[in-house]
C-alpha cells in the first residue's frame, strides 16, 4: 500500500480544497492521531 500526505485547506464556504505550504508538524501530528487511533480501533478499545 502506498501511503501520501498532502496539505490541503478547505474552504467552507465553496466547500472545496486548496493546496498549501508544507507542515511537517502538523503532517506528524496528523498521522501520529490517525495511527493511535487505528491502533485503538484494531483493539477494540473504542466507545
Amino acid at each position: 500500500m502506498r501511503w501520501q500526505v498532502s496539505d490541503l485547506a478547505h474552504d467552507r464556504g465553496s466547500d472545496s480544497f486548496t493546496a498549501v505550504a508544507r507542515d511537517a508538524g502538523l503532517e506528524a501530528l496528523a498521522v501520529g492521531c490517525f495511527q493511535t487511533a487505528f491502533e485503538l480501533f484494531e483493539a477494540h478499545r473504542y466507545a
